[in-house]
């Protein structure tokens, strides 16, 4: 788990092995990369799930009611995080929705510019409702 809205899944460890099980907790659980079969890729936590697990395959999976920023670095010719700003931030969002159909999701951002140092109070950290 990467705090409480991300599930990275993978197994390096075990030669040979093509399978390995992963524990998901409760709430709906939706593969980050793999948006395209919508159907496939969520489903309800709580449960043991089963995903490939060569060396070169990883699963990520976003839990209901958040909202993560995700930069894909290795697009682009990064050295610094002071490079990082002059590319674009994707927000993956996947909202809890109720039995009316409000649905809600939140989430934060730290901006890690290279030039500031010492971060205090909200200094390029962005909250999302």
């Amino acid at each position: 788990m990467l705090g409480n809205a991300l599930k990275v899944s993978h197994n390096s460890h075990v030669e040979g092995q093509k399978q390995t099980t992963f524990y998901f907790p409760k709430g709906q659980w939706c593969n980050v990369f793999n948006m395209y079969a919508f159907k496939e890729s969520c489903f309800e936590g709580g449960v043991n799930k089963t995903f490939g697990s060569d060396v070169y395959q990883f699963d990520v999976h976003l839990r209901e009611g958040y909202i993560v920023p995700l930069q894909n670095a290795s697009r682009y010719n990064v050295n610094t995080t002071a490079d990082l700003q002059m590319n674009p931030v994707d927000l993956h969002i996947h909202p809890s929705c109720n039995s009316e159909h409000i649905c809600t999701a939140n989430g934060t951002l730290w901006n890690d510019d290279g030039e500031v140092l010492n971060y205090n109070g909200s200094h390029n950290r962005y909250w999302f409702n």
